[in-house]
């Protein structure tokens, strides 16, 4: 059995992107930290999943977008030798502890101003919570 580890970060140049698209919500910053182990026919991981926070560019009276962490686990199992192939089972969850993203404040400012994106970022960030889900591979020897 051996552990391994990732690391993976993006920064983005906010000064490029408003030059390229104009203005818009982006993190600056988005890491993921992951941890797998792996046996001969098991492995399991977990994966950290980080973005920072951002300035809000709709409502100058809610300027800060909360930062957001997620967890992701997984776990697989290989069986050799199935029908002269090879079959792997994997079963995990995305947002394992469930979280909700940042709300992104409706409002307004002064007459005219709302959030044009209330509840959360969809651009950043998503709502779908918890994934579960279960993979079948089967890969046939030559």
């Amino acid at each position: 059995a051996s552990p391994t580890s990732s690391l993976d970060k993006t920064c983005r140049d906010l000064k490029l992107l408003q030059a390229i698209d104009g203005p818009a919500t982006t993190s600056v910053v988005r890491a993921n930290l992951g941890l797998t182990w792996r046996g001969s026919q098991q492995a399991a991981s977990l994966t950290i999943r980080y973005i920072d926070s951002y300035k809000n560019d709709e409502v100058a009276s809610f300027p800060k977008i909360a930062s957001w962490t997620t967890l992701d686990a997984n776990f697989q199992h290989v069986i050799p030798g199935f029908r002269r192939g090879e079959v792997s089972l994997s079963f995990g969850a995305r947002n394992l502890l469930d979280r909700d993203p940042p709300p992104l404040p409706s409002g307004r400012e002064g007459i005219h101003r709302y959030n044009l994106r209330p509840g959360f970022d969809g651009f950043v960030h998503n709502i779908k919570g918890r994934t579960v889900y279960v993979r079948f591979h089967y890969r046939q020897s030559e």
